[in-house]
């Protein structure tokens, strides 16, 4: 009964890892992706005050 339950709480802790560091991951993408975003934008915002 005892390994069971052993077995199953590190079944569960390993999990738990596994999702944080997705988490942190996908964080990490969506950060780069909004970087890249308004790199661009910034360069039109340039532009079209420039033309004024």
């Amino acid at each position: 009964m005892l390994v069971v339950l052993g077995l199953t709480s590190s079944i569960f802790f390993v999990l738990i890892l596994v999702i944080h560091y997705l988490k942190r991951r996908w964080q990490q993408q969506d950060m780069q992706q909004k970087q890249v975003a308004e790199k661009p934008s910034a360069g039109l915002r340039e532009v079209e005050e420039g033309n004024r």
